[in-house]
């Protein structure tokens, strides 16, 4: 169970970050986006397209 939760958050991780790149931040504007992000979790694009 631990490697699954360790996992997801890892993959969460890597898809916003993706997200973050592909919206044109960067810098210390993707820095802040990212961790602000990270401790709030919305949802991502890839998320909100599956349900679609």
């Amino acid at each position: 169970m631990k490697g699954r939760l360790k996992r997801a958050r890892t993959q969460y991780a890597e898809h916003l970050l993706e997200e973050l790149i592909t919206e044109g931040l960067f810098g210390e504007d993707l820095l802040r986006r990212f961790e602000s992000d990270m401790r709030e979790r919305p949802r991502l694009k890839k998320d909100r397209e599956k349900e679609d």
